[in-house]
């Protein structure tokens, strides 16, 4: 019985949660924002820092990132996409 209601809930969950799971609909700096920095730790809302912010963390935190994979975040970030 908790089987199926677990089953029941997650079909439930996951039709409202597939953009954000196949990553339809998402700029490329999005889905890279989404997936590599969640790697390490929660999203941080992307109206917190200024793009001077957002690049002194990237450098900062942004390690194992290419510079192409950092630009394109920094312009998603910043809303300059």
């Amino acid at each position: 019985m908790k089987l199926i209601l677990f089953i029941l809930t997650i079909n439930t969950l996951l039709p409202g949660c597939s953009k954000y799971i196949r990553g339809t609909g998402l700029s490329e700096g999005e889905k890279l924002y989404r997936s590599r920095c969640s790697a390490c730790h929660i999203l941080i809302d992307k109206d917190a820092l200024s793009r001077d912010g957002w690049e002194l963390a990237l450098r900062r935190y942004g390690g194992k990132l290419t510079e192409d994979e950092k630009r394109k975040i920094i312009k998603y970030l910043t809303g300059s996409e």
